[in-house]
């Protein structure tokens, strides 16, 4: 069983990685970036590192054509990663939503599992909850997080559609 785990760990860290290089060639490969091409991205990461559970995907048809600022594209890249990355190491999840949708000028992002959850006011090793915090509050967003033992977890994150554009390298705070 150990070294079941100690494999299956192998095997989302190479798929975690895998992700992460395509998204590096990705925004290398571009002189811009838009708000759909980087939506797809998202989705992309999220079927490359979710292979073991039921993924459901939906994004929207009426995405505005806006180009995404390398700051903007690098916070929400981050943010998502880090969700994707708890979903899969750490939910112990059969099932996974992602909803992308554009409301109230907004871009929303939410990611629903129905996974072991966890109690959200408890004390965390680790600093991924406060990172993605942070890079909301950096993008001008909001983050909200429901989430109870055995009760699964949604993370939702709702950022101004005229952060896009923004340029945030003068404000940039996050560590990773």
């Amino acid at each position: 069983d150990e070294a079941r785990e100690d494999l299956m760990d192998l095997t989302l860290l190479a798929r975690e990685a895998s992700a992460s290089l395509r998204d590096v060639v990705w925004v290398i490969d571009r002189t811009t970036i838009r708000l759909p091409e980087l939506i797809h991205q998202l989705m992309d990461r999220a079927k490359r590192v979710l292979t073991d559970v039921e993924l459901s995907v939906e994004t929207p048809n009426d995405c505005p054509d806006a180009i995404v600022s390398l700051t903007f594209k690098r916070h929400l890249i981050m943010f998502f990663k880090e969700v994707v990355h708890n979903c899969a190491r750490h939910a112990k999840a059969t099932e996974v939503r992602i909803s992308v949708s554009v409301e109230s000028q907004q871009l929303c992002v939410r990611v629903a599992d129905n996974g072991c959850g966890f109690d959200i006011s408890a004390q965390r090793d680790g600093w991924g909850v406060d990172s993605m915090r942070k890079r909301s509050e950096e993008l001008g967003g909001t983050m909200a997080i429901d989430s109870r033992p055995g009760q699964g977890t949604t993370v939702e994150l709702a950022v101004p559609l005229a952060a896009l554009l923004k340029n945030l390298d003068d404000q940039y705070k996050t560590s990773n």
